[in-house]
C-alpha cells in the first residue's frame, strides 16, 4: 500500500505544534494525500502543505539520480518523487507543492514532483 493511516492524534497535536511557527503556514492541507494519490489533486488548482517524513537520496552511481520522499497530510503518506535537479528538502520540514504530476513509480501511486516551496524555516519533529 503507498498510503497508509497515521497513528490515532497524531495530525492534532501536529497541528498544535505546526499552527506556531513564525513565518509560515497556520496547517497541514488535510485530505491532500489521497487526492493526491488519486489523480484527482491538480497541480495549479492547489497548492498543498505537507511534511517529509522520509527521504532516500539515489546513489551517485544509480541511474536514477532523483530523491524520493515520503510524505504527510498528517494522516496519511505517499511516495514523492522529486524532479532531479530539484534541492532536497530536510527530513520534518513543511513543503508547499507548487507543480507536480501523479503517476506510478516502481508499481507504486507517486507524485512527481517539478517544484515545491519551503513553508517553514523550522524543521518539525515526524509524529
Amino acid at each position: 500500500r503507498a498510503f497508509t493511516q497515521r497513528q490515532p492524534g497524531s495530525r492534532s497535536m501536529f497541528k498544535a505544534m505546526y499552527s506556531g511557527a513564525q513565518g509560515g503556514k497556520s496547517a497541514l492541507t488535510e485530505g491532500c494525500i489521497l487526492a493526491l494519490a488519486c489523480g484527482t489533486a491538480v497541480s495549479g488548482s492547489v497548492t498543498p502543505l505537507v511534511q517529509v517524513i522520509g527521504k532516500k537520496v539515489a546513489r551517485e552511481t544509480a541511474k536514477d539520480s532523483r530523491t524520493l520522499l515520503r510524505i504527510s497530510d498528517g494522516c496519511h503518506y505517499l511516495l514523492a518523487v522529486l524532479g532531479a535537479d530539484l534541492k532536497d528538502p530536510e527530513e520534518g520540514s513543511v513543503i508547499q507543492l507548487l507543480e507536480w504530476t501523479s503517476g506510478i513509480h516502481e508499481g507504486l501511486p507517486a507524485v512527481f514532483v517539478d517544484d515545491w516551496d519551503q513553508s517553514s524555516p523550522d524543521v518539525f519533529r515526524i509524529l
